[in-house]
């Protein structure tokens, strides 16, 4: 399994808001240095966090920790 190393944030800044629409989703396994916030508003799938496999349905709210691996499957 390859692990997509992303890259968020630049040096100047403190906080990223990112808003992004998927009809499907199926972002691959990634991890960043940054912590992240993921709210999924409407939409039912598996959460993917360090080994722990999760599923959810309606809204859904994840903390990723700092160089946590994981993904949504939407």
């Amino acid at each position: 399994m390859r692990i997509f190393r992303e890259n968020i944030v630049s040096p100047d800044n403190l906080l990223v808001i990112k808003e992004e629409s998927f009809e499907y989703n199926d972002f691959p396994f990634h991890s960043h240095p940054e912590y992240e916030i993921i709210l999924i508003l409407e939409s039912s799938g598996q959460r993917f966090v360090g080994d722990s496999v999760t599923d959810f349905t309606a809204v859904d709210l994840c903390l990723f920790g700092s160089n946590q691996i994981g993904r949504a499957h939407v």
